[in-house]
């Protein structure tokens, strides 16, 4: 009985972290369209990398190798971290220790620089994780 409410409670969850990332997807790409500020984009694309890092790391890392590439031509320096936060948690998330490691330290100097205290303590965090 134990056992049967165990896979009950998995499948749950995995259905509700479906569903929420395929809402927050679909509002993602409603948002997206309506900006045509490059800044913001970039933010709304960072955010959305953040808000489905759990639930899928690897969309959440190609997002964030996405705003890097962009955040840096534009000479962006808290997109830049922002997309180094995302993919550090990301490659952290898939057991890419070593990466994760590197962007996480990275991104944590860049907001030490900015003072972002708030994400550069989530960098810290996830330092701390792996």
């Amino acid at each position: 009985m134990v056992k049967n409410y165990l896979k009950l409670n998995n499948n749950v969850k995995f259905i509700t972290n479906k569903y929420y990332t395929m809402l927050h997807e679909f509002d993602f790409k409603l948002e997206k369209d309506k900006i045509d500020n490059q800044f913001q984009q970039i933010d709304l694309m960072n955010k959305h990398a953040w808000m489905i890092r759990r639930s899928n790391p690897s969309v959440s890392l190609s997002i964030a190798s996405e705003t890097h590439e962009l955040s840096a031509q534009i000479d962006y320096t808290k997109g830049v971290a922002d997309s180094l936060k995302n993919s550090g948690t990301a490659f952290y998330l898939l057991s890419a220790y070593e990466p994760g490691i590197i962007d996480l330290n990275k991104a944590k100097d860049l907001y030490l620089q900015l003072g972002d205290i708030k994400s550069e303590s989530d960098c810290i965090r996830n330092l701390g994780n792996i």
